[in-house]
């Protein structure tokens, strides 16, 4: 009974590790952004559909070190995008630099920055 625990453990443990990740982030006035003015696009794709459905916690750290933070629901291998800041609540921008990262399945699988 332990070998099978220890097994579904580290099965689980390297599974998410070993998912190819991609992301993306956009701003307003790139060249085929679509983004909405004073917003920054931020994206994360499982690329090879490896977790099927999942949570994605996105979380953004602004200039004066505050955190806010949103989650929005991935289908697959689709590229998921949010707003910052019109996806997240009570949040207005700074100028300066931010740090962004995504937690899926509470484990930190992106890390990023942006200038806004």
């Amino acid at each position: 009974m332990l070998k099978i625990l220890l097994f579904f453990l580290l099965f689980s443990l390297t599974s998410l590790y070993s998912v190819s990740w991609q992301s993306a982030q956009t701003k307003y006035g790139q060249p085929y952004s679509n983004v909405p003015k004073n917003n920054i696009k931020l994206c994360i794709r499982d690329k090879n559909s490896d977790l099927g459905s999942y949570t994605a916690n996105f979380y953004v750290i602004d200039s004066n070190g505050n955190v806010t933070s949103t989650a929005t629901n991935v289908h697959k291998d689709d590229f998921e995008c949010i707003l910052y800041p019109n996806d997240f609540k009570n949040t207005h921008y700074v100028s300066g630099e931010y740090n962004w990262y995504v937690l899926v399945k509470n484990k930190k699988v992106i890390n990023s920055k942006f200038t806004y």
